[in-house]
């Protein structure tokens, strides 16, 4: 009786996945096997982020019916103003509602997402005068707004 014992070995070729291999890049691919020299990394010093005014609503009288509209925007490719964090505080750093503020200084914080880059711009409410002080309506947005933005 003859045995014959034939042993096969088949090794498994490793699959080359090229990509960001540098996980503190903003880019990195846990996948990657092959560092293709892609990756990309976070500089706030350049990401060219800046808080955008878009509209001002002085408060009317004592009312507390000011209103800021406000978002970042940069010219960086990709860059989504959708995912920007905009945050409004009063003058001791508590954060307030940009949609019921009384007259004051304002400071505006926007604030991108991926890299944590941010910008900031105060401005202040100076409110604007009602003839009937029984009238709390609100103001109303107004193209020549009056109020101070401090860079």
């Amino acid at each position: 009786v003859v045995v014959v014992v034939v042993v096969v070995v088949v090794e498994e070729e490793e699959v080359v996945v090229q990509g960001c291999t540098d996980p503190d890049a903003t880019n990195y691919d846990p996948n990657a096997t092959v560092d293709d020299g892609s990756c990309e990394y976070c500089d706030c010093d350049s990401s060219h982020l800046q808080v955008q005014i878009v509209n001002v609503l002085q408060p009317t009288g004592t009312n507390s019916d000011g209103k800021i509209l406000a978002t970042g925007v940069s010219p960086e490719p990709g860059f989504d103003p959708s995912l920007v964090t905009t945050t409004v505080t009063d003058v001791f750093g508590t954060e307030v509602d940009p949609n019921f503020l009384p007259v004051g200084t304002y400071q505006i914080t926007v604030t991108e997402p991926i890299c944590g880059c941010t910008d900031t711009r105060t401005i202040e409410l100076i409110g604007i005068e009602v003839d009937n002080p029984d009238d709390t309506g609100g103001g109303s947005f107004i193209g020549g707004w009056t109020g101070t933005i401090f860079d």
